[in-house]
C-alpha cells in the first residue's frame, strides 16, 4: 500500500534523524518539568462562600436606589483593592501576600464567589470571612463617596441657580417696560422652576444619606472543603511529554515530507542502471516518469534486488497491491477491479531482468509482495495471463 511505503519513509528518516526526535522531547518534556517544580502546589484546603446584591429595606430616595444599583456592578480590582487585602492580613495577622495569592473571585449567577486556599481548614474559613465582610465593607464606602460627590454637585447646581434665580427677579423688580417685563416674567418663572428641580433633587440625596447601605451581602458563608485539584507539576509534566512526542513525531513528518533522503536517490540510481533506464514493465524510457520502488520494506529498501525502477503510475499501483509480478512466472496479474481498465493490457507480459544477474529483484521479495495482494492470496481472483 502507498501509506506502507511512506510508512517506511518515516521509519527511515527517524532512524536517520533520531537526535532531532529526541532534542524535540527532550526540550518539551524538559520545560515542562522546570515550569512545573517552579508551581507552589495548591493548599489542601478550600473555603468557599458567596456574595449577591444587598436588598436593604425600602427606600425613599431616588438617589440612594440609584447608588445602591450602581454598586452591585463593581469589579475584582475594587473587591479585592489593597486597602481590603491589608485590613484583613492586619486583623488575622496573616501575610498580605498569601492572601492575595490564594484569593479567587468568580461570577456567579447572582452573585459573586469568593474561594479561598489555604493548608489549614480554620484559617482557611476565617480569611474567606474576612474578606467577604471587607467586600462588603468596600462596597458601603464606595457608595458613601458617590453620594458625597452627587451631594457636592447638587449642592454647587443649587448655588448657581439661586443666583441667576435672584438676578432676573432682581431686573424684573427695575424694568418698566411692559414688553420687557413680560419676557423677565417667563425667565423668573423658568429659573423658579429649575430651583425647584434642584432643590428637590439635593433633598433627595441628603436624605439618601440615612438610607445608603452596602450593595452586597452575603448569600452563602465559608464552607471549607479538602482541595481536589491535582499535583500543577504533574499535570504540567503530563502536558509537556505529550507535547514532546507530538512535536517529535511532527518534526520526523516534515523532515520525511520536505529532505531528500541520499539512500532514496542512490537506491533510485542503482535500479536505474540495472534497467537501462527503462520501466521493465512498460517500457517507458523518461527518467522523469520513472520512480523506484521497494518490493517488500521488511526486507530492507537500499538493496537493487529489492527494487524496481517503474513508470509512476505503475508505481503506485504496485504500492498499492493492485498490481504484482507473479514469483514462478514473472509475469504480470492485476487486480480484478483494473480488468476494464487500460492497465489490462499488462496482464501476462513478463518482466524485463537486468543483465547484471546480481541486480534481478529477489524471488523472495516479489513472492512476498504477491502473497500481500488480498485478491490472489484469497481465491486467485487475479485477471490471468491472456495467454493461459
Amino acid at each position: 500500500m502507498i501509506m506502507a511505503g511512506f510508512g517506511q519513509r518515516y521509519l527511515i528518516t527517524l532512524n536517520r534523524y533520531k537526535w532531532l526526535a529526541l532534542a524535540a522531547f527532550a526540550t518539551c518534556a524538559g520545560v515542562a518539568v522546570v515550569i512545573g517544580w517552579q508551581r507552589e502546589p495548591l493548599p489542601k484546603y478550600l473555603a468557599f462562600g458567596s456574595l449577591t446584591a444587598n436588598r436593604p429595606p425600602v427606600t425613599f430616595s431616588a438617589t440612594a436606589s440609584q447608588i445602591q444599583q450602581q454598586g452591585t456592578q463593581l469589579t475584582v480590582e475594587l473587591l479585592l483593592a489593597d486597602d481590603v487585602i491589608k485590613a484583613v492580613a492586619e486583623a488575622l495577622k496573616s501575610n498580605p501576600t498569601d492572601i492575595r495569592k490564594w484569593a479567587q473571585l468568580g461570577q456567579a449567577t447572582n452573585g459573586i464567589n469568593v474561594i479561598y486556599r489555604d493548608d489549614d481548614a480554620e484559617r482557611a474559613k476565617a480569611i474567606a470571612s474576612a474578606l467577604m465582610q471587607g467586600m462588603i465593607q468596600k462596597s458601603l464606602l464606595i457608595n458613601r463617596a458617590r453620594l458625597k460627590a452627587v451631594v457636592e454637585t447638587t449642592q454647587k447646581r443649587q448655588v448657581e441657580v439661586k443666583k441667576s434665580l435672584d438676578d432676573a427677579q432682581k431686573k424684573l423688580a427695575e424694568s418698566n417696560q411692559p414688553a420687557e417685563r413680560q419676557s423677565l416674567e417667563q425667565q423668573v418663572a423658568n429659573q423658579q422652576a429649575l430651583y425647584e428641580k434642584v432643590q428637590a433633587a439635593l433633598s433627595d440625596a441628603e436624605a439618601a444619606q440615612a438610607e445608603i447601605a452596602s450593595s452586597l451581602g452575603v448569600a452563602r458563608p465559608p464552607e471549607v472543603f479538602p482541595n481536589k485539584a491535582p499535583n500543577p507539576f504533574l499535570v504540567i509534566s503530563g502536558i509537556g511529554i505529550l507535547a514532546g512526542f507530538a512535536l517529535s513525531a511532527t518534526s520526523i513528518l516534515i523532515v520525511t515530507f520536505f529532505v531528500k533522503n541520499p539512500q532514496a536517490d542512490a537506491f533510485r540510481e542503482k535500479l536505474l542502471t540495472a534497467y537501462r533506464h527503462r520501466c521493465p514493465l512498460t517500457g517507458a524510457d523518461a527518467d522523469l516518469a520513472l520512480e523506484a520502488v521497494t518490493i517488500e520494506p521488511k526486507m530492507g529498501a537500499v538493496k537493487a534486488t529489492n527494487g524496481l525502477i517503474l513508470r509512476a503510475d505503475v508505481k503506485k499501483l504496485f504500492e498499492a497491491q493492485l498490481l504484482a509480478i507473479d514469483p514462478k512466472t514473472l509475469k504480470v496479474l492485476i487486480a480484478p477491479e483494473l480488468s476494464k481498465t487500460i492497465y489490462n493490457e499488462l496482464v501476462g507480459k513478463p518482466l524485463q531482468l537486468p543483465t547484471d544477474k546480481a541486480s534481478r529483484p529477489s524471488i523472495e521479495a516479489l513472492a512476498a509482495h504477491y502473497r500481500r495482494c488480498a485478491w490472489v492470496a484469497a481465491d486467485g481472483g487475479a485477471v490471468k495471463d491472456k495467454t493461459d
